[in-house]
């Protein structure tokens, strides 16, 4: 009896050991055969990458191409990241590793994809995105990767030999531009008026008398793309193309539209100039409420008179709304040179697009009250009057005083 249990003993690990033989080699010959497969393809691919775990960010397009020493090359149609723009190359590190399922790695770092998943010191979770991601699909046309952390599944898919990398990611970003244009919008099926919103290069928002429409999106050459359909009036729409003569987007498959639709709260450039106006704000001391005025400079933006820094805001004629951005104050001390500068509390953005933008949170018959908040070119929450050595924003010495909670009200 103990040599026929000890013999079944035997029997049993030897069965275990051919087990795990056969396991460990299918491993690696999935490897191999996607390691394979990611440099076939002669011009790359596109990661349809969507940050957050409920897509809640930009969706962006990072190109990528891979060769067999473990090197790839990547770009995306973002751009300012890490100073470098949309369409610039930078070349890092692969490997596809045996874990619990097949995983890409990107091991080494590479801004256009690493930027969207490394916390900050206001976020330690940062655009919640992954640099490592589970294969669980591939072919020689479109991968399916599931981020490790976030769980979040993607698209790659293969791209086709006549894309010139440079020129797409231009163009997509131009799409952004043109989305961001279009500003205030409305929402139709068919003739049907589902509701009003906004749209900027990275989201859009419309609120209806059924609900809201809200989603994050990636830019194509021709249109916009969600992460996975959203139900519109019955209609599942996942992509809309850009119409440049109505200026409008299209929806791909249904009878939907996006349009732009002036504001019921516009404010002409007169109103600007010829109204009564309060700016309201907290600086580094107090709380401040003046009396202001605008000019019309020949640029046609705004200069605001009064007892603060002479701030210049942008107008956009089409929405009525100002921006303030990131702009030449004067000299301090008549030894440094002053910028207004973004910041999200714990750092500053210099970027000459960043800032903040207007909105209308009060409208009466008496007054209508504008508030500020970012633009969406970063998170900012307010605006430093910051110092620096040199005219070119070098030689940070800090801020010397800042603009928070900003509101300007119009008394009618």
């Amino acid at each position: 009896m103990v040599a026929v249990l000890a013999l079944a003993q035997t029997s049993c690990s030897s069965d275990d050991r051919v087990f795990d033989d056969s396991s460990a080699n299918r491993m690696e010959n999935a490897l191999n055969e996607y390691k394979e497969l990611l440099v076939s393809a002669e011009n790359g691919w596109c990661l349809e990458m969507f940050p957050g775990e409920a897509q809640e960010y930009v969706g962006v397009s990072i190109y990528l191409k891979f060769d067999k020493d473990g090197k790839v090359t990547a770009t995306s149609d973002f751009p300012k990241i890490d100073g470098f723009d949309c369409g610039d190359l930078f070349e890092s590190r692969y490997e596809l590793i045996k874990q619990q399922g097949p995983l890409l790695s990107f091991v080494t770092y590479n801004p256009f994809i690493h930027a969207w998943s490394e916390p900050s010191n206001s976020d330690v979770d940062g655009y919640e995105s992954d640099y490592e991601f589970v294969v669980t699909k591939a072919s020689a046309s479109e991968f399916e990767l599931k981020g490790r952390k976030r769980n979040v599944t993607l698209r790659m898919y293969a791209l086709d030999k006549s894309v010139d990398w440079k020129k797409s990611c231009e163009e997509r970003y131009a799409m952004r531009e043109k989305c961001d244009s279009l500003k205030t919008i409305a929402l139709y099926s068919g003739s049907k008026k589902l509701g009003s919103g906004r749209i900027t290069g990275t989201y859009f928002s419309v609120s209806g008398e059924n609900g809201v429409y809200k989603a994050s999106f990636l830019t194509t050459e021709t249109g916009i793309k969600f992460y996975a359909p959203i139900n519109i009036d019955g209609n599942f729409v996942s992509e809309f193309t850009y119409d440049g003569m109505a200026k409008e987007l299209k929806a791909v498959g249904a009878d939907v539209k996006i349009v732009f639709e002036r504001p019921a709260d516009y404010i002409s450039l007169e109103t600007y100039l010829n109204g009564n106006w309060t700016f309201s704000y907290q600086n580094s001391k107090k709380k401040v409420a003046e009396k202001v005025s605008f000019v019309l400079n020949q640029d046609g933006t705004l200069s605001m008179k009064g007892d603060s820094y002479p701030l210049v805001f942008e107008y956009d004629k089409d929405t009525g709304m100002l921006s303030l951005t990131t702009q030449y104050l004067g000299m301090y001390s008549k030894l440094y040179y002053m910028y207004l500068i973004g910041t999200d509390g714990y750092y500053i953005y210099p970027g000459d697009r960043v800032g903040m933008e207007s909105r209308t949170v009060l409208l009466d018959e008496k007054q209508q009250t504008l508030r500020f908040v970012s633009n969406g070119v970063s998170d900012i929450t307010y605006l430093f009057v910051y110092v620096y050595e040199k005219e070119n924003k070098a030689g940070g010495l800090g801020y010397v005083n800042y603009y928070k909670d900003m509101t300007l009200t119009l008394t009618k």
